[in-house]
């Protein structure tokens, strides 16, 4: 029979030894995550939306000669609607993407056409050695723990007018959360989310 003494020690090992277990998770940029993510799909409407672009306000008549009192209506009506319209679709881009901090997510679909697109960024968030094995293509790679001395250049050389797509393997890995969240709070980024289903589901489905 194990004495009580015994017992004890045994239970405070074994405490002690799920609290460094869950402190060094916690500190691992492949830690896992014991916290269910919340996935939200991102609209095809608003994922492929272009701010700048709005034809219905381009069809109104332009003015080719000297403006009378009406003309003079139409063009500052003109450039009312511009201005309504492109700061509505920015309040939309930024609610969508800080809700709760649960980033929309793209589907396998929709990264078919992104990668199509020169309106994206696409980032690989894994580690250096796993970008340079294999990757989505037209990817680029910024792991969000390198030192800042690479990571702060790498980030200011992102164009603001792009859609940003942050992935990682999938699964439990968080390293793409990671980086969203310090390209948005740090960084001061509006259209970023992430491809879940990361280089997991993007390997497997196009080997299928």
């Amino acid at each position: 029979m194990i004495d009580k003494k015994v017992r004890l020690e045994i239970l405070i090992i074994i405490v002690l030894s799920i609290i460094l277990a869950i402190i060094y998770n916690a500190f691992n940029p492949s830690g896992i995550s014991f916290l269910p993510k919340k996935t939200v799909i991102v609209t095809d409407s608003l994922l492929f939306s272009n701010v700048p672009t709005i034809q219905s306000i381009d069809t109104l008549p332009s003015v080719n000669k000297i403006p009378q009192a009406k003309d003079t209506f139409v063009v500052e009506k003109k450039d009312s609607l511009i201005k309504t319209s492109t700061e509505s679709k920015v309040n939309a881009i930024e609610l969508e993407s800080k809700i709760n901090h649960d980033f929309k997510t793209v589907t396998f679909e929709q990264m078919k056409r992104i990668i199509e697109s020169t309106n994206f960024i696409i980032i690989d968030a894994r580690q250096p050695a796993e970008y340079e094995k294999a990757h989505i293509p037209k990817s680029i790679n910024i792991f969000p723990y390198e030192e800042e001395a690479t990571l702060i250049p790498k980030v200011f050389s992102l164009p603001k007018d792009k859609t940003i797509i942050v992935y990682c393997d999938g699964g439990t890995c968080d390293l793409s959360h990671h980086l969203a969240e310090k390209l948005i709070n740090s960084f001061g980024f509006k259209r970023v989310f992430l491809y879940e289903g990361g280089w997991e589901e993007w390997s497997t489905k196009f080997k299928d």
